[in-house]
C-alpha cells in the first residue's frame, strides 16, 4: 500500500526491520509488542512516502499541453502566453 514496486517494498521491510531493532532496547512495554511493532511499521511508512513526495519533481510541460482546442484568435494567443508564463515561474526547491 505504501510501495508501488517490489523493491520499494524490499528497502521499506528492512527499514523497519532496523528501526525495531534500534528501537527495542528503550520499549516500555506499555502496550502488546503486535502494537508496538505495528505502530513502528506505520511511522516509518508515512515517513519514507513524506520524503518520496517531497522530492518528487515537478512534471514538465510539453508542447503539446499549450495545443488546446480554441476558436479565436485573441484567445489562442492568451492561452500560448499563460502557458509560456508557467515555463518561465521559478520552480521552488523541496526543503
Amino acid at each position: 500500500m505504501y510501495c508501488n514496486n517490489k523493491e520499494d517494498k524490499e528497502d521499506l521491510f528492512q527499514d523497519i526491520a532496523l528501526q525495531l531493532w534500534r528501537a527495542y532496547p528503550a520499549r516500555k512495554g506499555d502496550s502488546k509488542i503486535s502494537t508496538w511493532v505495528y505502530r513502528i511499521a506505520i511511522n516509518n511508512a508515512i515517513t519514507r512516502l513524506r520524503k518520496i513526495t517531497r522530492t518528487e519533481p515537478f512534471a514538465e510541460l510539453g508542447d503539446e499541453a499549450s495545443q488546446v482546442a480554441v476558436t479565436e484568435n485573441n484567445e489562442q494567443e492568451r492561452v500560448r502566453q499563460m502557458y509560456q508564463a508557467i515555463r518561465n515561474y521559478p520552480r521552488l526547491n523541496a526543503p
